[in-house]
Order: C-alpha cells, then sequence, then structure tokens
C-alpha cells in the first residue's frame, strides 16, 4: 500500500437499491399500467382490429381516459422524484440508471400477468 492513498474499501451495492426501489414502485404501479393496457387492447388496438373489443355493459371508453390520465400522471410524478433523489443520492451512471428505473417497474405487473 502506497502511502498517498486511502486503503481501499469495497463497493457499496447501489445498485441493489434501484433494483429495491423500483421493484417496490413496481407493486403499486400495477393499477395505472394494467389500466393503461386495458385502454390500449379496448380502443386503439380494437379499432385497428389486433385484438377484440371487450367493455363490458358500455359502449363507450370515453371514460377511459378521463379516470387513466390522473392515475398514470401521479404514478409517473412519484416514480420521477423517487428517482431522480435517488440518483443525485447515489451518483450512478445516468444511461444505465434511467433504463433500470424504466424497466423494473414493470417487472410485477409481468409477474402477475404470467403467473395468474
Amino acid at each position: 500500500m502506497s502511502a498517498g492513498r486511502p486503503p481501499a474499501t469495497p463497493p457499496r451495492p447501489r445498485f441493489w437499491i434501484v433494483l429495491l426501489v423500483n421493484l417496490g414502485l413496481g407493486i403499486p404501479g400495477v393499477v395505472p399500467v394494467f389500466m393503461a393496457w386495458y385502454l390500449l387492447v379496448n380502443w386503439p388496438l380494437a379499432a385497428l382490429g389486433l385484438t377484440r373489443e371487450e367493455v363490458p355493459g358500455s359502449d363507450s371508453v370515453l371514460p377511459g381516459p378521463a379516470e387513466l390520465l390522473p392515475l398514470v400522471l401521479a404514478a409517473v410524478a412519484v416514480w420521477f422524484v423517487v428517482n431522480l433523489l435517488l440518483l443525485r443520492r447515489l451518483g450512478l451512471a445516468r444511461t444505465w440508471w434511467w433504463i433500470a428505473a424504466a424497466l423494473l417497474p414493470l417487472l410485477p405487473y409481468l409477474a402477475l400477468q404470467l403467473f395468474l
């Protein structure tokens, strides 16, 4: 060990924090993701003939965007603020941070779709 260098410390597991926080945000995020998927399946994708429309008891999907927009905006705002604060605090590479932060919250929804 040289006299000018401090002793090497093992790296802190910072990426685990990103993983756990964004998976945790994905659990309540299942609701807006499901609502967005339901609206997409029953409106534009059904109009293109890619899916079958299954709107029970109503001929209109107009209330869907009015209910979905505030919920999705609130979920995205919370996700963005939490990740921005963690990014500033932990100082990881921004590119990998935002890629991981964008994909990890979708895992709880995908797990529910695959296993239920």
